[in-house]
């Protein structure tokens, strides 16, 4: 527990966003999965679940817009110091660079969103990620 908040593990169940949960749990959720190293391989979207969101379960997902990780950071780092609870998800997309590092023909990659290159992604950066 650090200020009141607690940090737990991230876990393989996915919690949706519901106001129940924060009201029990009153900790930061990281429901996000882990940022890769090499900012220029993958770019991530983010949502932060709080007490004051519009919407809960789906309809969060649905209806609120994602931010970009420099955003989503300054608001995680707001909330722990106003010791308020939170979720947190991301969903990651394969960044547009070198067939060296993704082949945009595999099968695997069929259906998927691409993210800009990074060199002209536009967002602010947070420790080298857009």
């Amino acid at each position: 527990m650090e200020d009141g908040i607690v940090f737990l593990e991230r876990v393989e169940i996915v919690i949706k966003p519901s106001y129940k949960i924060l009201l029990e749990e009153d900790a930061l959720l990281w429901q996000a999965r882990d940022v890769h190293e090499n900012f220029r391989m993958f770019k991530y979207k983010w949502r932060v679940f709080t007490l004051d969101s519009p919407f809960e379960g789906s309809e969060f997902f649905i209806r609120t817009d994602e931010v970009s990780i420099a955003e989503a950071m300054a608001n995680v780092e707001r909330l722990v110091s106003l010791k308020q609870p939170a979720i947190v998800f991301n969903r990651r997309m394969p960044r547009r660079i070198s067939p060296m590092f993704f082949n945009p023909l595999a099968q695997r990659w069929n259906g998927v969103e691409w993210a800009e290159e990074y060199d002209l992604d536009m967002d602010v950066p947070w420790r080298g990620h857009k």
